[in-house]
């Protein structure tokens, strides 16, 4: 027997409106995913923050779930100045 699971899937975005979206270009999003830079002292790898977006891919598309982006905005979110 098959438990009815409902998931309520969140808005699937393309890469460019998932860019959009954090402020950042298309490229970056995808050197993100694709490339890991190294820190030119230690030789360690050091992945952007932007790696850490959960991606679903099928074929060539890639999509972003809107409610991953959002989490993402919410959990890199500071605060400057006073009165907050």
């Amino acid at each position: 027997m098959i438990a009815n699971v409902q998931h309520t899937p969140s808005r699937l975005l393309t890469e460019r409106e998932a860019a959009t979206m954090l402020g950042v270009s298309r490229k970056s999003l995808q050197n993100a995913r694709y490339k890991i830079p190294v820190c030119k002292k230690t030789g360690e790898p050091r992945p952007s923050p932007l790696a850490e977006i959960p991606v679903i891919q099928f074929g060539r598309n890639v999509r972003f779930e809107e409610s991953a982006i959002v989490r993402f905005i919410e959990a890199h979110r500071t605060t400057t100045g006073k009165g907050e």
